[in-house]
C-alpha cells in the first residue's frame, strides 16, 4: 500500500513538473516571440521572475517588456525596464536607443540625446539612432547639428524617407521653408502616407500662408494617425491663423495633455485662451512659454500669429 501511495505522489509530482515546464514554455514563446504586448508582458514577468535565464537573455526580457510597455503607452514602466536591460547587458544599443524614444516622447530632449549618444558610439551605422538623434537634436533647437544628422541616416540609408522628412522639420524650423518643402514634396511623391512630411508640410505651408492645403495635409495626417503630436500642434497653429480659436485650443490641450512642457503648444493655447474669452489662463500659459523658450513670441510673429 505504501508503495502504490509513493508511486502516486511521484507521478502527481512528475505531471506538475511536465505542467510547470510547458507553461514556462509558453511564457517564454510570448517573452521572446511574435505576440500582443499584453502576452509579452505576461511572458516576460514569468521570465524575469522565475530567473533561469543567462543574464543576457534576462536582459533581453526586460527589454521586450519595455517595448510591449511603450506600445502601450505606459513610458515611465519602458524606461525602467530598459534600465534594467542595460545593467545586465551594458553594450546594448537597441536598448539605448529605444530608452531614448521614450525620453523624447516624455519631452526628455536632452537626455534622449545622452542615450542616442550612447547607441552610436556602439553602434556609429545604425540609422535609426542617427534619426533619432536629429529628432532630439531638432527638439533642443541646434538645427545645424540635426540636419547633418539625418544627411548622415541618408548617406547611409538614401531612401530613408523618415529622415527626409526629418531634415525637412530641421529645415522648417531653422526657417529654410522652401527647402523644407522640397523635402517634404519629395518624400510624399513616393510616400504619401508619411505622418511626419504631412505634418510638416502642413507647418510649411501655413508659415507661408497657405492655410487651406496647410489644413488638408494636417487632416490627412491626423487621419492617418489620430494623436499625432507634430501633426495636432501645426494644426492648432493654422486654425489660429484661419480665426477658430476653439478649435485650436482642443488641438494644443491634446498636445499638452502627452506633454506639459511644450512651449510653442503652451503658447498657442495661451492665444487661444485670450480669444475665446479666458484672458487669465491665456496670460499664464504664455507666461508658462516664455519661461521655456524666452523667443517664443518672435518664433510666432514670423509665422504670422502675433499675441493678441
Amino acid at each position: 500500500m505504501r508503495g502504490t501511495v509513493a508511486l502516486a505522489s511521484l507521478l502527481l509530482i512528475a505531471a506538475a513538473e511536465s505542467a510547470g515546464a510547458q507553461g514556462y514554455q509558453q511564457f517564454t514563446r510570448w517573452c521572446f516571440g511574435d505576440a500582443s504586448p499584453e502576452q509579452t508582458i505576461r511572458g516576460c514577468d514569468a521570465v524575469i521572475r522565475w530567473a533561469r535565464e543567462t543574464p543576457r537573455d534576462t536582459g533581453t526580457a526586460f527589454y521586450n517588456r519595455g517595448l510591449a510597455h511603450a506600445a502601450k503607452g505606459q513610458l515611465d514602466r519602458a524606461i525602467d525596464d530598459y534600465d534594467q536591460a542595460i545593467r545586465l547587458r551594458p553594450d546594448f544599443a537597441d536598448a539605448y536607443n529605444n530608452r531614448g524614444l521614450a525620453r523624447r516622447l516624455r519631452g526628455d530632449e536632452a537626455r534622449a540625446l545622452e542615450d542616442f549618444d550612447q547607441a552610436l558610439r556602439l553602434d556609429p551605422d545604425d540609422v535609426d539612432a542617427l534619426y533619432n538623434r536629429g529628432l532630439a537634436l531638432t527638439g533642443l533647437r541646434q538645427y545645424e547639428r540635426a540636419i547633418a544628422e539625418f544627411n548622415a541616416a541618408l548617406r547611409l540609408k538614401p531612401d530613408d524617407f523618415d529622415a527626409l522628412a526629418g531634415r525637412g522639420a530641421a529645415r522648417r524650423r531653422q526657417g529654410e521653408i522652401e527647402r523644407a518643402l522640397l523635402d517634404f514634396d519629395q518624400v510624399l511623391r513616393v510616400r504619401p502616407d508619411n505622418v511626419v512630411a504631412l505634418a510638416g508640410r502642413c507647418a510649411a505651408r501655413a508659415t507661408l500662408g497657405r492655410l487651406p492645403p496647410a489644413l488638408a495635409d494636417c487632416n490627412e495626417a491626423l487621419r492617418l494617425r489620430p494623436g499625432d503630436l507634430p501633426a495636432l500642434e501645426a494644426r492648432g497653429f493654422v486654425l489660429l491663423r484661419l480665426d477658430r480659436p476653439d478649435a485650436a485650443l482642443t488641438d494644443f490641450e491634446l498636445v499638452l495633455k502627452a506633454v506639459p512642457r511644450t512651449a510653442s503648444a503652451l503658447f498657442g493655447r495661451g492665444i487661444a485662451r485670450r480669444r475665446t474669452g479666458d484672458p487669465p489662463g491665456g496670460n499664464a500659459d504664455i507666461a508658462a512659454a516664455i519661461a521655456l523658450q524666452p523667443d517664443i513670441a518672435d518664433e510666432f510673429a514670423r509665422q504670422g500669429v502675433s499675441e493678441s
